[in-house]
Order: C-alpha cells, then sequence, then structure tokens
C-alpha cells in the first residue's frame, strides 16, 4: 500500500540537509557535525555507496567488508551482495563529515531527477530517485559520481537510510593545472 506523500515534503527536508551541510562553520568542529546528524538522521541511521554496479570497482571495493559481513550486506538499490561498498552508522556519521571536510572537500552538490516520492505500510517516506549525481568539490578537481539514490524517511522526517548505488564516475582537473603541461 503505498499512496504520494504530501506535497513534497521529503525533497523539503533533503534541501535543508543540503544547506546545512553547506553552511558548516569554517572550522568544521566535530559539535557541528555531532547537531547536523542528531538533526537529520534517525539514531539507528545508515548511510551506505554501493560500487558493485560499477564497470571497474576493482578488489579494493570489497576489502571493505569482512566475509561475514559481504555475506549479509545487500545493496537496496541493485540487489547485490557483493559487498563492494561502504556503510556508515549513526555513531560514526558526525566524524564521517568531520575527516570528509578536514581531508580537502570544499563542497557537495545533488543533481537529481524527478523523484518518485511514496509512503511505506509502517509509516516511511520513501525518496527514489533513477537517476542521481553526486558532484565533490575538491580544490584541484571535481568528481562526479553517477548512480541511484534512495532516501528513507521516519516519521518525524529523519532519515533512517541513504542508498547511492554508483554506476560510473568522473574526475575533472582545473585547466590552470593541465595547461603548462601541454
Amino acid at each position: 500500500m503505498r499512496r504520494p506523500s504530501d506535497c513534497g515534503i521529503c525533497t523539503r527536508r533533503l534541501m535543508q540537509y543540503m544547506y546545512h551541510q553547506r553552511h558548516r562553520p569554517p572550522d568544521n568542529c566535530i559539535a557541528y557535525w555531532r547537531k547536523f546528524v542528531l538533526e537529520y538522521f534517525a539514531p539507528r541511521a545508515k548511510k551506505r555507496w554501493c560500487l558493485a554496479s560499477y564497470g571497474n570497482a576493482g578488489n579494493h571495493a570489497s576489502g571493505v567488508f569482512p566475509q561475514a559481513a559481504k555475506d549479509s550486506w545487500q545493496c537496496g538499490i541493485c540487489g547485490s551482495k557483493s559487498g563492494k561498498g561502504f556503510e556508515a552508522t549513526f555513531e560514526v556519521l558526525p566524524r564521517l563529515f568531520q575527516i570528509e571536510f578536514d581531508s580537502g572537500l570544499t563542497d557537495e552538490f545533488l543533481f537529481l531527477d524527478m523523484p518518485r516520492e511514496f509512503w511505506l505500510p509502517t509509516g516511511m517516506m520513501v525518496l527514489d530517485y533513477a537517476k542521481a549525481v553526486q558532484e565533490s568539490v575538491y580544490e584541484q578537481v571535481r568528481v562526479v559520481h553517477e548512480g541511484q539514490m534512495r532516501i528513507i524517511f521516519m516519521p518525524d522526517l529523519k532519515i533512517v537510510s541513504w542508498e547511492f548505488c554508483a554506476r560510473r564516475h568522473e574526475e575533472f582537473l582545473l585547466r590552470r593545472l593541465i595547461v603548462p603541461q601541454v
């Protein structure tokens, strides 16, 4: 039993999430990220990146999970049980956000297709994007991942599941870095 959700409420919540992620304090302190995670994620939330649909993910991605975890971890989008991917739980998300931005990430963008938005019988709401592009901006490079994305929200609009199933990526170098070499 699925019914359309209330006028894009989950999409608006995702826009708030992106706004607050982009307007973080300059010192990138862990206290901000703890507050951010408390505001946007449910206590049992998981954020997952699946690389099983990648044509060239390689074996380095499969080394992330021990064999037992590979057998139980399954991408909710592509259905793969390859274990090629990454998962972060609620407890580690604040530190993960801090590390990302301390490691040179200056900005992150989501370019999204029109979502399929619906309610589950449990009262949770789902945003399902057949095409999603995540662009990570660093000082000297931009990395663009293309794939599918699904976010599941609790009735209180906190994220309980965030899955991005990447199909491919491209890296873009700044022209000013390449011109001297040509």
